[in-house]
């Protein structure tokens, strides 16, 4: 044979193999399609082609939290406030205004729709220097009233108004502790009313002393739950001259309410009606934006991983507040978060100025589904 037959022949045997093999595809009804594209050796011709570079990665589905039961607790802005009154002789006509307008604070709280309760530490009695509180915020003879108020029945003197407030605040003798009446998670607004100075403890030391004895009702050094708005010998705040009749002008009651972001008012006015009317007013706007974080409704767990705020204003439905933690409430944040403690929920951003939108304003928390996040 030739070498120009043998060739022939090698390359006619070559084609005729390669036809073999895509034999079996054009034998199984494919198209001319699938006939050429078995040639390539690496894949077979039943396997699909890879997806062009251009095509998008299939969506991701996002995975739904299975149906979930939701139960509700309303909850209230709330305050608790604690009074001490110097009961020395310098203070008599004080004492006297105090008796005649302190029932002018609970009006006010309850206008401005706020859940409080109000301790008064002072000696009980009716004569020239004691403290009757009657009713509607007393109880009968100058008793407590229920868990509205409570009557610490121990005298206070010129120059021991914060060491008293400790002293008293775990007393075992009952009626003199006050301990068990404060909430959790509530602001505590102390009101101490004196024309002198306090001798006995610094203001620093009865910060941290309070903190430690109070722990946590008071919160801690780097989130206090407690401010401080004296009445006490200077002109009112941000002046710290002194007032004219006044002993000393109580610079540690003013570094308390510095501490605190309150502020003090002049124990010189010739009446203290108008003083315990601004200091509803600024207990009202120190907790306008926050609630405590109420019980769960009975046979609820409380698991803070799931539970939800809404905010109903009086002439509207209810808005659902996302929760925000990226940030503080005062660095921008918009929504909702809690406190340091756990105790509070406070309101940030445009959630905030919804809560402010009116007394009437509800507070509701739902238990029970995934928390909604911003």
């Amino acid at each position: 044979m030739s070498t120009e037959t043998k060739q022939g022949t090698s390359v006619e045997s070559l084609a005729r193999a390669n036809l073999t093999k895509c034999v079996g595809a054009v034998v199984c009804g494919l198209s001319i399609t699938a006939f050429l594209a078995c040639g390539d050796g690496n894949r077979g011709a039943f396997e699909p082609p890879p997806p062009p570079l251009s095509e998008p990665p299939p969506p991701e589905v996002e995975e739904e939290e299975p149906s979930c039961v939701e139960s509700f607790a309303e909850t209230r802005r709330a305050v608790d406030i604690i009074i001490s009154m110097d009961q020395s002789g310098s203070m008599a006509e004080e004492i006297d205004s105090l008796k005649r307008n302190v029932n002018n604070l609970p009006k006010l709280l309850e206008e401005s729709g706020l859940d409080y309760r109000v301790v008064m530490i002072a000696e009980v009695g009716t004569g020239k220097y004691g403290i009757c509180v009657p009713p509607p915020l007393g109880g009968p003879d100058c008793g407590p009233n229920g868990d509205v108020f409570r009557p610490v029945d121990h005298i206070v003197r010129s120059n021991d108004s914060l060491s008293i407030m400790l002293s008293t605040l775990r007393h075992p003798v009952a009626k003199v502790a006050w301990h068990d009446f404060l909430r959790p998670g509530v602001l505590k607004v102390f009101v101490p009313i004196t024309d002198d100075e306090s001798h006995d403890i610094s203001g620093a030391a009865f910060d941290a002393e309070l903190l430690r004895r109070g722990a946590p009702l008071f919160g801690t050094s780097t989130s206090r739950n407690y401010v401080f708005f004296p009445v006490i010998g200077v002109n009112d705040y941000p002046d710290t001259t002194g007032c004219g009749g006044a002993d000393e002008p109580g610079k540690q009651y003013q570094y308390l309410a510095t501490l605190t972001n309150g502020r003090w008012f002049s124990v010189c006015r010739p009446s203290l009606a108008p003083i315990l009317d601004e200091i509803g007013k600024a207990a009202r706007e120190a907790v306008s934006c926050e609630v405590a974080v109420p019980e769960p409704p009975p046979g609820t767990a409380l698991d803070l991983s799931r539970i939800n705020v809404r905010i109903t204003p009086a002439d509207g439905e209810p808005v659902l507040v996302p929760q925000d933690s990226a940030k503080p409430c005062a660095a921008g944040a918009e929504g909702w978060q809690f406190s340091e403690d756990k105790k509070k929920i406070l309101l940030c951003g445009s959630a905030c100025t919804l809560a402010k939108s009116g007394p009437s304003t509800k507070f509701t928390v739902g238990f029970g589904c995934n928390t909604k996040v911003r």
